[in-house]
């Protein structure tokens, strides 16, 4: 059945509201929240993926809807990615960061609900005639971020942000996730320019976007960049020539094998490139993602639970990442999209992730080889641009302003294999009959259902990070009025469904500072019971106990840092500080020994050797 002009119409209107939505996730952040990047932009995913769901469930209501073998596959992977997320989430032992994600990251299951509903909307709307679309939407979009960029590199930066990183950041808060989106702007521009059907126009600014994007990620100090431009355009250069001159396909597979391992072995700062690739952030990366590993092998049918790497990084981290980096400096996350699901969704996460990301490079790849010309230039800038995504997930962090473009050309890479394949593929067409007028309603109605618990989900997160901001704009308050506003505030924050622990924590903090005391101590108790394993917890209680010389219960404390962090050797310091006071001084000498165990040629042992005796 040929599609009316009036229907693609709609679907172009449904294809802009996406791309619009992607753009609010890009540029958009809030300075006036606790975290001004990551929970913005989970609340726009979260509300664009519950209003895409209308459009999902109208596609299958629709009598003239027809399922494909291949598009029932990508539903099956995608129910089998998030249920065994719930799963894993139910089991959990921090159930709102599995939710809605660590702090200061959002990777929860909520987030990886929006992005399926996303792809799964892109797979079966998007078609070759959006496809141009989406790659001067890209362009646009490298453009304005390449200006930030560069405002940024100047010093001009409109807003004074605190920042520990290098200065550009450009809207999502970090140097690495700058320079990967950049990257993958850069892919896309390159690219743009062997396309006939991009105006001169577009190519010019494309020519732009690739010099300031390029020059933004040197500056950025930030080598993740220039892995994923390297990669796209290798694996660009690399199939274009295996696919048209089919007599060279063994010298190109070659020499593409080649550069990779001089990237690869350069980046371990070794060979010819270490000086340009190499940065010790990069070598630190092997001992997160040995904890991975070592938490999928603890925990290997549902993981540690969504997000909830960072409650479990301490326990399985090496004696040696701790004698390099320090007792305190810890991970959240895995370094390593595959690692991050295998350990905290376990086997059944990290299998069905991978399968579709096999599942879109088998379609892109197919595709390829069905189309010619044009058509096949498109296919391939987009499956680069995607390929140029996944190698930045070997080594770094999933970030809603990063992740949602890869999920947006995995989506878009589908919708164009579904287009070419779905002729000879349909099956059965659901058996409904609808009237247009039901039909035209029905979407709303469903969108809207499904968007108002989205709306109170995000006006509770809203809450919580601006009000946990203003109660540390309030921290340092002296006159009566200030330190109850803040009260106000953080009670707020510590009564909302949705705080995460660790804004609650730090309004429990600023109460114990503004005299609080009472009230500050109980909650960060019910924190502890909430999070028995979040060490922050455990030391602040462990130090308040200490100061009040109950020093029995200080040493409750630290035991139970001891067992979630057996290799920091702070807590014996601290344990036989406490026994020298009490007297006992076997277990005195009992901690000193653990201290030489776990730390034999720190300072703090020797510190330890002067000072326990």
């Amino acid at each position: 059945m040929k599609t009316s002009k009036v229907e693609m119409e709609k679907n172009s209107n449904s294809i802009s509201f996406l791309l619009a939505g992607i753009f609010a996730i890009t540029f958009y952040f809030h300075i006036k929240a606790e975290d001004p990047f990551n929970t913005p932009k989970l609340i726009i995913l979260l509300l664009m993926g519950s209003w895409l769901m209308g459009h999902i469930i109208k596609f299958f209501w629709k009598k003239k809807s027809k399922l494909t073998r291949h598009e029932l596959f990508l539903i099956l992977i995608l129910i089998l990615f998030l249920s065994s997320q719930i799963i894993s989430l139910y089991l959990s032992s921090n159930f709102i960061v599995g939710l809605i994600g660590d702090n200061q990251r959002r990777n929860g299951v909520l987030s990886y609900i929006a992005l399926s509903v996303i792809l799964l909307f892109t797979a079966l709307h998007i078609r070759l005639t959006h496809s141009l679309k989406i790659v001067k939407f890209t362009i646009l979009n490298g453009l304005l971020l390449s200006l930030y960029g560069l405002v940024q590199f100047s010093g001009r930066d409109f807003v004074s942000w605190d920042n520990p990183y290098n200065r550009i950041i450009l809207t999502i808060g970090n140097p690495n996730f700058a320079s990967a989106l950049l990257a993958v702007m850069t892919i896309i521009a390159i690219l743009a320019l062997f396309l006939k059907s991009i105006s001169p126009l577009y190519k010019l600014i494309s020519v732009f976007v690739a010099v300031a994007a390029i020059f933004c990620i040197l500056q950025s100090e930030s080598r993740q960049g220039l892995l994923v431009v390297f990669f796209g355009l290798l694996f660009n250069a690399t199939t274009y020539v295996y696919l048209n001159y089919p007599k060279y396909k063994s010298l190109i597979l070659l020499f593409s094998l080649g550069a990779s391992i001089f990237v690869v072995f350069g980046m371990l700062n070794q060979g010819p490139l270490s000086s340009v690739l190499y940065k010790d952030s990069v070598s630190v990366r092997g001992f997160y993602w040995r904890a991975a590993f070592e938490m999928f092998k603890n925990y290997p049918l549902f993981g540690v639970g969504p997000d909830n790497y960072g409650s479990y990084f301490k326990e399985f981290r090496e004696q040696e990442y701790v004698l390099r980096y320090g007792y305190d400096i810890t991970s959240t996350n895995a370094h390593n999209t595959f690692l991050q699901f295998f350990s905290t969704g376990g086997a059944l996460v990290g299998i069905s992730y991978m399968a579709l990301l096999v599942f879109i490079f088998f379609a892109g790849f197919s595709q390829l080889r069905q189309s010619m010309g044009e058509e096949r230039k498109v296919v391939l800038l987009l499956l680069s641009a995607w390929v140029g995504f996944q190698a930045q997930s070997l080594i770094s962090i999933d970030n809603v302003g990063i992740s949602i473009w890869g999920w947006l050309l995995g989506g878009a890479i589908l919708g164009l294999y579904f287009e070419k394949n779905k002729k000879n593929q349909e099956l059965t067409p659901l058996p409904r009959k609808q009237n247009s007028v039901r039909i035209e309603l029905f979407q709303p109605l469903v969108s809207s259902l499904i968007v108002v618990p989205t709306i109170a989900i995000a006006f509770l997160l809203h809450s919580s990070e601006t009000h946990t901001y203003n109660v540390r704009a309030l921290a340092a308050a002296t006159d009566t009025e200030g330190k109850n506003l803040a009260l106000n505030f953080a009670t707020s924050v510590v009564q909302n469904p949705l705080s995460d622990s660790y804004n609650k924590f730090k309004v429990s903090d600023a109460m114990y500072r503004l005299g609080f005391t009472v009230q500050a101590v109980s909650q960060i108790k019910d924190l502890y019971l909430e999070d028995k394993r979040n060490t922050v917890f455990l030391w602040w209680l462990a130090e308040y106990e200490h100061k009040s010389n109950n020093y029995l219960e200080s040493i409750k404390y630290l035991n139970k840092i001891e067992v979630v962090d057996p290799w920091n050797a702070e807590v014996y310091f601290a344990k036989g500080r406490i026994y020298k006071l009490l007297g006992n001084k076997s277990e005195m000498i009992e901690m000193l020994n653990d201290i030489k165990r776990v730390a034999p040629s720190s300072e703090i042992y020797k510190s330890a050797s002067a000072e326990l005796i």
